[in-house]
């Protein structure tokens, strides 16, 4: 296209004197200036730097570790939020049995208690304490003691279910982490490609 415009541009100053009308002179001066303008462009093209492409790949390189990076610290996060409920359900496992051990410690005191008022024209007799009120205590002390082993069970449960989640995060992390390291590689590489084509170019 740009020779053919460059052939038609050079048949303008051929044309005899009678042929150059205004219109005819405005229609050459309009091709030579196309002609110029993409004389130009090729011009352009042809300076444009060979290393852009490889620019360009050094970007998406650094875009994508950036992304991986950002993926495994969030993974990090999420493990340790993980492992510190485990920890935190550990914790009200042990508060737990604890208070079931002193309720079992109480329940036995008080059937002790019962027993004494059992016998109260025994020679326990002088030890018995309030007989009247000592079974309602019993009754309680063991509603106590069930609440608490139910307690006890649902936390078994949410621990039983924190340490899978602990798990599935400790393979997420080692895949981001594996991600983040394939990213790092490619970006190692790109930054060397970058600076070899500079060195060429």
């Amino acid at each position: 296209m740009v020779i053919n415009s460059a052939k038609s541009a050079r048949k303008c100053p051929s044309q005899g004197k009678a042929s150059r009308t205004p219109l005819t002179i405005t229609y050459c001066l309009l091709l030579l200036i196309s002609v110029a303008v993409t004389s130009l462009g090729f011009g352009a093209n042809a300076q444009k730097n060979p290393c852009d492409g490889v620019i360009a790949a050094l970007g998406r390189a650094q875009g994508d570790y950036n992304r991986a990076r950002s993926a495994r610290i969030v993974a990090e996060g999420n493990l340790n939020r993980a492992k510190n409920n485990v920890n935190s359900i550990a914790s009200r496992i042990k508060a737990n049995e604890a208070q079931q051990n002193k309720a079992e410690a109480l329940l036995d005191q008080l059937k002790e208690e019962k027993a004494r008022c059992d016998n109260a024209n025994g020679p326990l007799a002088p030890l018995s304490g309030n007989c009247t009120t000592v079974q309602a205590r019993i009754d309680k002390a063991k509603k106590d003691i069930d609440a608490l082993r139910a307690a006890n069970q649902k936390l078994e449960d949410q621990r039983l279910a924190a340490d899978m989640d602990v798990e599935r995060y400790e393979r997420e992390l080692a895949a981001k982490r594996a991600a983040e390291s394939a990213a790092l590689a490619a970006l190692d590489k790109a930054k060397k490609d970058a600076a070899g084509c500079r060195r060429a170019a």
